[in-house]
């Protein structure tokens, strides 16, 4: 009996003048690919594009050709405005499930414009939910209807903050800073008052979640996150002993005088091992070149990239995950990663080095501002242990 899995692969079209023509080509792409699987089911995907200039006609256009195209066209996609590096401006990511069998049930809803999955498979559930806000004026209200939106369906489907186990934060221009008589203030700070403010009404037993923090260009915020819950499952919070949860940083890498408080910190674990029912994954969260709780190689990016790829490399080493518990015979494989880069100009450095420790792993490198000014490079990364 074949063993159900998890497959995450990338399709991407290298037409730079038609978004449409451009997004067909990614769906048929996927489309052939789809055939070398008799049992598969399709769990997420993200789109990935450079607008065009008018971001609230782009969606219009890339929802319609979804809604004609995509061969299962209730799947939540998010829509994410970040230019893929290395040819044309498209780029579709697809999550699998394949080998699924009779146990494994898949359900399609759609609230509020938003689109969910929800996958069932003996006594374990899994939620995942896309949502967006692009049309308010202020980037704090697109952030409140959001954090509403999401609030909303995980209660509609019997889950809180606290089931989320990884989560895609897209932020329009996220390291702004901007003043006004509230004090000085950062978008990516605002996020994460915002994020405190939703999760603070959850106990979070086993961790907060995996978590990407990413700029994007227009387009508000995008908010992806897969949530689970059952009997059977397994969730370990994963910590990298060279650097500081997030969720203690100090003040001193904070941004911003907001609301004349006490900032809240990032809230998210450096990575989470999921386990139900024989399936596993291992999600590592949006890293960079930080040790402890300072930015290294600064200026570097050469330097950052190999820094970040230690410290992905140490969170998921046998011993760290002895540490926290995990002491599975199986091999540790990796399944995709991506890598947001913010100047294009340091793309073919950043790839080369990639490739040498990664090789052939389906990947995407994205043009995006990071968390930090000073960070160059960020790397996100999804492994699977299998016997």
């Amino acid at each position: 009996m074949l063993q159900t899995q998890f497959k995450i692969d990338f399709f991407r079209s290298n037409n730079n003048e038609n978004l449409s023509l451009a997004l067909i080509e990614c769906l048929s792409q996927l489309n052939n690919h789809l055939l070398s699987y008799n049992d598969y089911k399709i769990l997420k995907s993200t789109l990935h594009f450079q607008s065009g200039g008018n971001y609230s006609q782009d969606i219009i256009t890339i929802r319609s050709v979804l809604d004609n195209n995509f061969p299962n066209h209730q799947i939540p996609i998010s829509i994410v405005n970040q230019l893929p590096l290395g040819g044309g401006r498209t780029c579709l990511e697809v999550w699998f499930v394949i080998n699924c069998g009779i146990d494994i049930t898949l359900q399609h809803k759609s609230k509020n414009g938003n689109r969910l999955t929800l996958l069932e498979f003996n006594g374990f559930s899994c939620l995942k939910v896309s949502v967006y806000s692009h049309d308010q004026k202020l980037f704090e209200d697109n952030l409140k209807k959001a954090f509403e939106d999401l609030h909303i369906i995980l209660k509609d489907e019997g889950y809180e903050f606290s089931d989320i186990v990884r989560q895609w934060n897209y932020i329009n221009d996220i390291v702004i800073e901007e003043s006004n008589e509230i004090g000085k203030h950062q978008n990516y700070q605002i996020f994460n008052e915002y994020r405190a403010l939703y999760y603070n009404r959850s106990e979070f037993k086993y961790g907060y979640p995996a978590s990407t923090g990413i700029g994007m260009n227009n387009g508000g915020i995008v908010i992806e996150v897969i949530a689970q819950k059952g009997e059977n499952c397994l969730i370990v919070p994963l910590q990298n002993p060279k650097q500081l949860d997030a969720h203690h940083y100090s003040e001193n890498v904070l941004k911003g005088e907001l609301r004349e408080r006490v900032l809240s910190r990032p809230m998210f674990e450096r990575g989470k091992y999921c386990e139900a029912n024989g399936l596993n994954l291992l999600f590592v969260s949006g890293t960079a070149s930080i040790i402890g709780e300072d930015t290294i190689h600064i200026g570097d990016v050469k330097g950052q990239v190999h820094t970040t790829i230690d410290n992905i490399n140490l969170l998921i080493s046998e011993i760290n995950l002895k540490n926290h518990g995990i002491t599975k015979n199986e091999k540790i494989q990796i399944l995709s990663y991506v890598v947001y880069i913010k100047y294009a100009s340091d793309f073919e450095a950043v790839q080369s080095i990639c490739k040498q420790y990664y090789g052939d792993t389906p990947a995407v490198f994205l043009l995006a501002d990071i968390c930090r000014n000073e960070l160059l490079v960020e790397i996100e990364a999804n492994y699977q242990l299998r016997g």
